[in-house]
């Protein structure tokens, strides 16, 4: 994939990840901010520091990865929330008042 395309494809992925975060599938919306990331990552290594096109790249990341993180904390949270409502039916099959 040439520079061009990369850069091209960096907006699709992130409505992609939005479409799936908004629909609740968290782990494959997080899949597509990753490669957006990975993306960015590899034409970012093509500038130099400082100059204004790495700042711009640079810049494009810090969404990526805020989506990124609260879909991490979204994922977190759904696993703790299964694992206190499982306790909970333990305790209530095997512990009744």
């Amino acid at each position: 994939m040439t520079p061009e395309e990369k850069a091209m494809t960096v907006p699709s992925l992130r409505k992609e990840g939005n479409d799936l975060y908004a629909a609740g599938k968290w782990f494959e919306a997080a899949a597509k901010y990753e490669e957006a990331l990975g993306l960015l990552e590899q034409l970012l290594l093509r500038e130099k520091p400082g100059e204004p096109e790495h700042t711009s790249i640079d810049l494009q990341r810090v969404p990526f990865r805020v989506n990124l993180a609260q879909c991490q904390f979204k994922l977190k949270v759904g696993r703790l929330h299964s694992l206190a409502l499982r306790s909970s039916l333990f305790f209530f099959l095997f512990f009744p008042f």
